[in-house]
């Protein structure tokens, strides 16, 4: 994603949630799935997508990190 993507996005959203339902540890990898949840500004659409968040860990530090989600909610949520 581009700078500023998180930004744009929780400036759209109301009471904004990230609520994560299960952790999977994969050794260097986790894996965590869970719901983004809140109310859009544009209109006061409901958001509730789920996501599915990958961190890779070096150490103690995360050094990688992938999210999955359902990008044609967002989409039209945004528009």
């Amino acid at each position: 994603m581009g700078d500023g993507v998180f930004a744009r996005l929780l400036a759209a959203i109301d009471n904004f949630t990230a609520v994560p339902s299960t952790f999977i540890d994969g050794g260097d990898h986790v894996v965590v799935l869970g719901r983004y949840g809140g109310t859009m500004k544009n209109g006061g659409a409901p958001l509730d997508s789920p996501f599915c968040h990958v961190y890779r860990f070096h150490g103690d530090k995360a050094v990688m990190f992938q999210q999955y989600t359902d990008t044609a909610q967002w989409t039209r949520l945004m528009t």
